[in-house]
């Protein structure tokens, strides 16, 4: 389980920060993906600023692989 990652401004307009990324043991892939479960930007790298500025206006969820595991964190683009 993912302890203290969080994910602001939300809603976000263009850039989306992550805090605590780096505390993430075995990070595989992180990945923002649309409310229909569709992947629209995926970052291979733990940034901790990600341009989301061409994404549409929406629900997404920001998805961090690490392990086994896949999370999701909730965020709404403006």
């Amino acid at each position: 389980m993912i302890g203290k990652i969080n994910l602001y401004p939300n809603p976000v307009k263009d850039f989306l920060f992550i805090n605590g990324i780096a505390d993430i043991i075995d990070l595989n892939s992180m990945e923002i993906v649309s409310a229909v479960g569709k992947s629209v930007l995926k970052v291979e790298i733990a940034k901790e600023e990600i341009n989301v500025s061409k994404l549409a206006p929406g629900f997404y969820f920001f998805n961090i692989t690490h392990g086994k595991e896949v999370e999701s964190i909730k965020f709404i683009k403006r």
